[in-house]
């Protein structure tokens, strides 16, 4: 049987992988709080659901705009000490924007079959126009983290990474991952295929056999596209 390497990832967040998948749309509701919402993301744990990470903007002063994002991190249906966001809105193409950085928790089933938690890093954002002050007031998301890893090839260390496109917190074919000599090389946005096609790691391709739904752990192998990168880059163009 072919050589496998098996490798395991851990989330992370440094630096930039230069794209992020598209937003995720949150529809909110005017309370006496403020707007009110909720983030479902994660998978199934022991056969239960995950409770809803319950999301709240509000104005610190009458006015100036929504600039607090109640984000419940931990889950636990209320707003505790360090889960309130602060932001100061600024104004682009006559819209006013919100802007957030939280990080929520996320259960999964590791590969040994224990329950971990994981942190999601997201950002948040809120567009307010003028222009139309009967449009439903929606709040978007989308993910500022990805999972990454290091291993030993023949031909020297590798960091592996990554990164949804579908987010749910759960990897799938939808999503992407990256292969490069270093990790500035994996986090390149032209780096990053499907989970089901084979990447390319300098002149090296390697396919991606088997992966933890928890992003957790990959498995990999060499492999012979029967091109070169030039040759495959070239036919891709």
């Amino acid at each position: 049987p072919a050589k496998t390497w098996v490798v395991d990832l851990a989330p992370a967040s440094e630096g930039s992988l230069g794209w992020s998948a598209k937003g995720v749309k949150v529809p909110l509701e005017a309370g006496p709080g403020g707007l009110s919402g909720a983030i479902e993301l994660g998978p199934m744990v022991a056969g239960v659901a995950p409770a809803a990470i319950r999301v709240r903007l509000s104005e610190s002063q009458p006015g100036k705009g929504l600039d607090r994002l109640a984000l419940d991190s931990n889950r636990n249906g209320e707003v505790d000490a360090g889960e309130v966001l602060e932001t100061e809105p600024r104004e682009s193409r006559g819209k006013l924007w919100s802007s957030f950085n939280g990080t929520v928790n996320v259960p999964v089933t590791a590969p040994d079959g224990a329950i971990r938690v994981l942190p999601f890093p997201l950002a948040l954002w809120y567009v307010a126009d003028p222009a139309e002050p009967d449009a439903d007031p929606i709040l978007r998301w989308s993910a500022r983290g990805w999972m990454e890893g290091q291993f030993e090839s023949p031909s020297g260390p590798v960091t592996v990474c990554l990164a949804e496109s579908n987010l749910d917190a759960i990897y799938g074919t939808s999503d992407r991952w990256a292969i490069g000599s270093t990790p500035k090389e994996a986090h390149g946005p032209s780096a990053f295929r499907g989970l089901d096609d084979h990447n390319w790691c300098g002149d090296e391709a390697w396919k991606m056999v088997e992966f933890h739904p928890s992003g957790l752990q990959v498995t990999l192998q060499r492999f012979d596209p029967g091109v070169t990168y030039a040759e495959e880059t070239e036919a891709r163009d």
